[in-house]
């Protein structure tokens, strides 16, 4: 757990309501507003870092579809030779 400064806040706020509990709610109150914002930047980050990903992996595809089609269009041109095998036995030989 990551502990940041709307814990410690948190924490100050839990001793300050022994002197005055109208402060010591207002810290708590500002507390959890500092822990939802940095708790909505995690999750937009997370948000921005797959939509990233989706990208990358999107444009990936494309150009690998492209690379196959290229190559296609290369070799298609090429002719096969056919390979000749040493075999053992002839069969036409006797």
């Amino acid at each position: 757990m990551k502990f940041g400064y709307a814990e410690i806040f948190l924490i100050f706020a839990g001793v300050i309501s022994f002197q005055s509990l109208t402060w010591g709610l207002s810290l708590a109150g500002i507390s959890l507003f500092i822990a939802f914002c940095r708790f909505a930047l995690q999750v937009q980050e997370k948000k921005v870092a797959k939509e990233n990903a989706e990208q990358a992996a999107t444009i990936l595809n494309e150009q690998v579809g492209e690379l196959a089609e290229n190559l296609g269009k290369l070799f298609k041109g090429v002719q096969k030779s056919p390979i000749k095998k040493n075999k053992k036995y002839n069969p036409d030989l006797h």
